[in-house]
């Protein structure tokens, strides 16, 4: 494992400033979900590139926020997990905070010592009932680069539950 190092360049700071931005302006949700050009955190190695990706977010966004801002990112974040949890019958918003804890636990397996960590307790069992209730739905879901894929929403958000140590 990897000491975390904040990384500061200028693809970071760019992120860093979309996300700055959603926060003066009270769309931080917008950014999480990423379903418009404007907020979409991506990368060019994003596998969904219509939605943030949420490593994107993490890794260029919360963390060199937590390490080098005075913003409580922390609450920031776990306001838009509320937020994102409370949308939930927009099927996006399930798939995003699933994205989130699952491409949180492979960074915290490559470093050692996050500047945040967001526990998975609070939303958990909500985030497995909503799964189950939506699952026709979640099979079924064309929109934002999902019927460009060979497995489901359904199908990717239990391969994220199933190999992830957080649920």
């Amino acid at each position: 494992m990897k000491k975390y190092k904040c990384l500061d360049n200028k693809y970071t700071n760019s992120i860093c400033k979309t996300l700055l931005k959603a926060i003066a302006e009270k769309k931080v949700y917008n950014v999480f979900i990423g379903d418009t050009d404007e907020y979409r955190l991506i990368c060019k190695e994003s596998f969904m590139p219509t939605i943030t990706d949420m490593n994107v977010f993490l890794e260029y966004a919360v963390y060199p926020l937590a390490h080098n801002s005075d913003l409580n990112i922390n609450q920031i974040v776990f306001d838009v997990l509320d937020e994102a949890m409370n949308n939930y019958c927009q099927l996006l918003p399930l798939y995003q905070i699933v994205s989130f804890f699952y491409e949180q636990d492979l960074l915290s397996d490559t470093y050692e010592d996050l500047p945040s960590f967001f526990p998975v307790e609070k939303y958990k069992d909500d985030i497995i009932d909503k799964v189950k209730q939506k699952r026709s739905e979640l099979e079924n879901y064309k929109a934002h680069g999902f019927d460009n894929q060979i497995k489901s929403m359904y199908e990717m958000i239990i391969g994220m539950i199933n190999n992830s140590r957080s649920f």
